[in-house]
This record gives C-alpha cells, sequence and structure tokens, in this order.
C-alpha cells in the first residue's frame, strides 16, 4: 500500500509518497467497512452515511458499525472530555 503525505513548505505543498507492507489480505468488504467506520467517525451525518453505505434504515449503518468501534471507557474519554471540557472565555487566548 502506497501512502502519499503532504508537507507544506511556505506556499508549495510536496507530496512524500511511502510504502507500507500490510500482512493480511485487503479485501473489498473490508475497504467498505473501513469507509463507512471513517464517515462515522469523522462525523459525517448518520443519514448521509447511511444513503453512501447503501443501507435502507439508519438502524442498519448504526448496528453494523458502533459494534466495530471501541466502547471501553479508555477508547472514549477523549470524546467525553471534548464535550464536556470548559470553554475558553471569549477573548481569551487558550
Amino acid at each position: 500500500v502506497t501512502v502519499v503525505e503532504e508537507k507544506r513548505l511556505g506556499d508549495r505543498v510536496r507530496n512524500h509518497a511511502a510504502t507500507v507492507p500490510i500482512d493480511f489480505p485487503v479485501t473489498p468488504h473490508i475497504l467498505r467497512h473501513t469507509y463507512v467506520t471513517r464517515l462515522i467517525l469523522g462525523g459525517v451525518d448518520l443519514k448521509r452515511v447511511q444513503y453512501l453505505a447503501g443501507h435502507s434504515d439508519p438502524q442498519i449503518t448504526l448496528r453494523i458499525y458502533t459494534a466495530l468501534m471501541g466502547h471501553q471507557p479508555e477508547d472514549l474519554i477523549d470524546d467525553v472530555n471534548a464535550i464536556f471540557a470548559p470553554k475558553p472565555a471569549a477573548g481569551s487566548t487558550p
């Protein structure tokens, strides 16, 4: 698998490619799961993810893909802290 990384150098962007070995067969099914999971984790609206996945109901999308995500407290702590962390006062510097 080739990974392309962009690096900004002033006004120019340089692309650097690296080959990363994968020690398991990659199937279209694995790519589908990766695509849909990344959409969900990226905050895409569930109805849009459902449409892109071709599911007839968003509950199908939730049932399949939330089972693939971490649900242990250590997996969730950053999400919870981001929601409940105090917001800086307007005009203050973080």
